[in-house]
């Protein structure tokens, strides 16, 4: 489902919905309080979009199992993001709602489905991980659970999402994104109401697992990558590309003309370097141009040509990921690899990838950063061809390769 018609649809039928349900609610609650919740069984948490994002959730769910040992996990995603819990191993694949985004009337279906399945459960805990998203207010809203934790639009206008949450945070874009999960967490320990926290979250406290490649899975990458290039070895420096940011937001994208030459100049550089282009479906264009521009049997197209395990064992043989601010950069997270991560719109202070091994590059233009959760992550320029992006050259990203190589 597109993702401008998703949005279009969560202000149009959200904001009311909202307004309708906070009324219920307010009514509801001043005759019949929410039943107190002392010891939690069952901890839902709702995170649909984005798969990258789900490992910078991991430290708040590390948290959460730490705090509450007792409690079973649940978790609601689209199904394309799932495949990253197979990985993390954090909550069982049997806990997870799965909601199918082909069009509208399967998200609703499936929603629905998954909404009579929580009120099953009887979940005591929804942490609604969100921004300001109403379609997940509501959710967590229906659900029935007695405590509901979300982001609250406190004293900005717009946002509008209604006041159906047991605990209201402030969503800080001063902070990481992780320290902000982290927030909504730590916010069930408070009374009821509009908190406004007292503790102290270092980012240097976001600590995420790393995976590593055993030597068959190690084997078989290699082979993959030698019946393309039969002179890569386990000594060849791989140097992996991430092009594409998929179709959730596509405004992150750096030039492909950049790419282009930024592998001229490894290869030309580097004897021992390859490149590797990597991606999903909406990446085949992309991986074909490079293909075509760079000319060279040193570079190895294996967009749609490895799964998600493969892609991990692929990051773990390689010495350095070039990517935009996508799941791609925060896979790389998990492993050792360099990570040099070209921010557009967005900022590295909010959205950098949890890897002491990771360079980010943004844009110094007047109007940089343009979008973020108080925008609903929308640029202000209409081009597809951000300047902001343009603004990062490519002799800027390759002396950042330069340092993993």
């Amino acid at each position: 489902m597109n993702i401008d018609r998703m949005r279009i649809i969560d202000q149009v039928v959200g904001i009311p919905l909202c307004f309708i349900f906070t009324v219920f609610h307010k009514v509801r609650v001043f005759f019949t309080p929410e039943r107190p919740v002392v010891v939690p069984k069952r901890i839902l948490f709702l995170k649909p979009a984005e798969m990258g994002t789900s490992i910078i959730l991991y430290p708040t769910i590390a948290k959460t199992k730490e705090l509450h040992p007792q409690a079973e996990l649940y978790f609601v995603a689209f199904q394309e993001n799932i495949a990253i819990f197979d990985i993390l191993k954090v909550i069982p694949s049997a806990n997870i709602f799965v909601i199918r985004t082909q069009s509208f009337w399967t998200v609703m279906s499936d929603t629905l489905r998954i909404i009579w399945k929580i009120r099953q459960l009887k979940v005591d805990i929804v942490i609604d991980l969100e921004f300001f998203s109403r379609y997940t207010a509501l959710i967590s809203y229906l659900t029935g659970a007695p405590r509901r934790v979300g982001f609250h639009r406190f004293h900005s206008e717009g946002l509008y999402r209604g006041d159906m949450m047991t605990h209201s945070v402030a969503y800080n874009y001063y902070h990481h994104v992780g320290q902000s999960f982290m927030s909504l967490l730590l916010a069930l320990a408070y009374p009821p109401g509009r908190i406004a926290l007292q503790e102290v979250l270092p980012r240097e406290n976001l600590k995420i697992p790393k995976i590593t490649a055993t030597e068959i899975e190690f084997v078989e990458i290699l082979t993959k990558l030698r019946q393309f290039n039969s002179n890569i070895t386990d000594k060849s420096k791989l140097v992996i590309f991430s092009p594409n940011t998929g179709e959730w937001l596509p405004y992150r994208k750096w030039p492909i003309d950049y790419y282009v030459e930024l592998a001229k100049k490894i290869l030309a550089e580097n004897e021992s370097a390859y490149v590797i282009v990597t991606g999903t479906r909406s990446a085949i264009q992309d991986g074909e141009k490079l293909v075509q521009g760079v000319a060279s049997p040193k570079l190895i197209n294996l967009v749609c040509k490895t799964s998600l395990p493969e892609f991990i064992h692929l990051l773990n043989m390689g010495k350095v990921i070039v990517s935009v601010d996508s799941g791609p950069a925060h896979f790389a997270a998990l492993t050792d690899i360099g990570i040099v991560c070209i921010f557009g719109p967005d900022t590295q202070v909010v959205f950098a990838p949890l890897s002491p091994n990771a360079i980010c590059h943004e844009s110094s233009l007047a109007c940089h950063p343009c979008y973020s959760a108080f925008n609903n992550r929308r640029p202000n320029c209409d081009v597809m061809d951000k300047p902001c992006l343009r603004s990062i050259s490519v002799e800027r990203v390759y002396q950042s390769v330069k340092t993993f190589l």
